[in-house]
């Protein structure tokens, strides 16, 4: 949803120049043929981004609508452009850096356990096709040795379409409005306990400090140590704990999911999640490796892997991916030159975990 946010004000303009258009075609099947030639060199298995396929989906979408055909733009200084969204991009990390305080958070959640905590932040960029979409997301983990305990915060920071002089390159710094957005969850006996959401504006000058007792109310974290966390496993739970516990890297698309089990995108599993008689299940039938000339050769496993949706099968698909690192590192392996070995040590590991 977050990144669906970031193109969902797309304009006719930057729509035709998505396209490399200068007006609407009358014939609409040519708009069909530009989006086929754009996804095949844009999809994210094709080494595209995610970001670039939504604004070419938006962009496609926005066209078929229009019955304009004499729509033209003034093209952008395209290195203005990306300057423009390094400057907007870097006043949004230092917002975030002057309030964010790792000390005060570790502080606060301490009083909640008696285990030692370690933090993580992670920023991710995302510069837009337009400067004014671009946007960051910071992750902050909070955790006990072994991650059974898990604070979780994600940061969603953006550039506000309502600022004023919206398009305006001399609009000062301190006169943009930006769009704030914290989530929050506890991953506790491994099941995903969410807390709150909140979403405000910001500018320069007006900001405020978090207050983590705000975030993550001291009433709702008692309330969930003293009743032990539990409750049924669900498909939120099963996500949280294969990429926080299991530490693994993934993009998720609905129910197909591509798992990056080593700190490397040249291999990845697919994971499938299917139903049969409203009872979810999972699948994996082999994994895809890019060669060198950045093509995908699927490596397809001996059986077909299929396992339910409960928090024993995820743990244990965890495990089997804790066991091939073990293994690459062991026996000092490459993902680049010896990913078929891993693959097939993959292959082994899953048929045992999951035999029925």
């Amino acid at each position: 949803m977050k990144l669906l946010k970031l193109f969902e004000n797309i304009t006719l303009s930057q729509a035709l120049e998505v396209f490399d258009l200068k007006e609407v075609p009358e014939d609409k099947s040519i708009l069909k043929r530009i989006y086929t030639d754009l996804s095949k060199k844009n999809h994210p298995d094709r080494g595209g981004s995610h970001e670039k396929m939504i604004l070419i989906t938006q962009a496609y979408e926005l066209l078929k609508k229009s019955n304009a055909t004499t729509t033209y733009f003034k093209p952008i200084d395209r290195e203005a452009e990306k300057k423009r969204a390094e400057e907007i991009v870097n006043t949004m990390k230092e917002m975030f850096e002057r309030t964010f305080s790792p000390e005060k958070i570790l502080a606060y959640l301490s009083q909640f356990t008696l285990e030692d905590l370690d933090i993580k932040v992670t920023d991710t960029d995302h510069s837009a096709y337009y400067a004014t979409q671009s946007s960051i997301i910071v992750d902050v983990e909070v955790f006990n040795p072994d991650r059974s305990l898990m604070f979780y915060l994600s940061y969603y920071i953006s550039y506000n379409d309502n600022s004023s002089g919206l398009g305006n390159d001399t609009l000062d710094a301190d006169e943009i409005m930006y769009d704030y957005s914290i989530t929050s969850y506890v991953l506790y006996n491994n099941r995903k306990q969410k807390l709150q959401q909140k979403n405000w504006h910001w500018q320069i000058g007006k900001e405020k400090a978090f207050d983590y007792s705000d975030i993550f109310p001291a009433s709702k974290l008692e309330k969930l140590f003293s009743s032990g966390g539990k409750k049924s496993f669900r498909k939120a739970d099963f996500q949280t704990l294969l990429l926080k516990k299991g530490n693994i890297d993934a993009n998720i698309n609905k129910d197909i999911w591509f798992l990056y089990p080593f700190d490397s995108k040249r291999v990845y599993i697919n994971l499938s999640r299917l139903t049969f008689r409203r009872v979810p299940y999972y699948m994996i039938t082999g994994m895809w490796i890019i060669n060198e000339k950045g093509k995908n050769e699927f490596k397809r496993f001996s059986k077909t892997i299929s396992f339910g949706e409960t928090e024993e099968d995820c743990l244990q698909l965890i495990e089997v991916i804790y066991e091939a690192r073990k293994y690459m590192d062991k026996k000092k392996l490459s993902i680049k030159e010896d990913s078929i070995e891993i693959a097939n040590y993959i292959d082994e590991l899953l048929i045992y975990a999951f035999k029925k």
